[in-house]
């Protein structure tokens, strides 16, 4: 059997959570398109954020499609295995497409083929982005300015609170770049823990024995403690005596959610993010 190597590559952004502001803003959309550099969508679009940031708690995979958490019930996990942990928490930041590394303890799987995975993070995403568009966009909150660049500004925002207007801004230079916190109380409306977003991914916001969070309110976390996300893998893992590496990656390509209509931008915000398991 190979030495198993415990290498965690977060190769050009890979992870888990689609849409982890689903609901909050409802923004399915298309990739952004570009010409000469710039955003000619007239609609909402997604693309990638100059940088993207979460702290990653674990990560696991699975014989086969975890148990759902509920109220006092805490998600079934008996047929996964843990790849990864840190119980405080690795800060991980991609930056342009490119990944700092995870800290923490590195497991191998038993043998065997694994088909879901499942990733445990914390309820707060920040992205730190600015784009340019193919024409003059007027943000929607009044004294955020209008031009041809927009980009986010510090502010830390509550999904039941709803101020993402004045987290960004728009002009002809970028002025006052600044990094945008998301703080997932809710999966969209008030009190909202658990989102099938697909039939491939699902994402609930747990306390810390991963139960469903309860008794969070308009800025304020309640017991939320995790974002908990199921995804199936696009092609299942086999883990054997030959296997000598596991990568996982967390890819962030279409991580940046723009709010557009024609010649309005009423949302900069964190969306979609993947996970991708490789054995070699």
């Amino acid at each position: 059997m190979k030495m198993w190597n415990r290498s965690f590559s977060l190769f050009g952004l890979i992870a888990l959570i689609s849409s982890l502001q689903i609901g909050q803003s409802a923004m399915a959309a298309d990739a952004c398109i570009y010409t000469n550099g710039a955003i000619t969508n007239t609609a909402n679009c997604d693309t990638q954020p100059d940088q993207y940031t979460m702290t990653v708690y674990r990560v696991g995979v699975c014989t086969s499609r975890p148990g759902t958490p509920a109220t006092g019930r805490p998600a079934d996990l008996s047929m996964c295995s843990i790849v990864f942990e840190n119980s405080t928490g690795s800060k991980v930041t991609i930056t342009d497409g490119v990944g700092s590394a995870l800290s923490g303890t590195f497991s191998r799987p038993p043998n065997g083929t694994y088909t879901h995975a499942y990733v445990v993070i914390a309820p707060q995403i920040q992205i730190r982005t600015q784009h340019t568009f193919n024409r003059t966009l007027q943000a929607f909150s009044s004294g955020s300015g209008t031009g041809t660049k927009c980009w986010t500004k510090d502010k830390t925002v509550y999904v039941d609170g709803n101020d993402y207007e004045s987290s960004f801004a728009c002009g002809d230079s970028v002025a006052g770049l600044g990094t945008f916190t998301n703080k997932l109380n809710s999966m969209g409306g008030i009190a909202n823990y658990g989102e099938e977003v697909s039939n491939t991914l699902a994402v609930y916001l747990t306390q810390l024995d991963l139960s469903l969070g309860t008794g969070s309110a308009t800025n304020s976390m309640g017991t939320i403690a995790y974002l908990f996300g199921i995804s199936s893998l696009s092609s299942s893992a086999t883990i054997t005596n030959n296997s000598s590496s596991l990568d996982v990656g967390f890819k962030t390509k279409t991580a940046c959610a723009l709010g557009i209509t024609n010649n309005n931008i009423n949302e900069i915000s964190e969306t979609a993010f993947d996970i991708a398991i490789r054995v070699y």
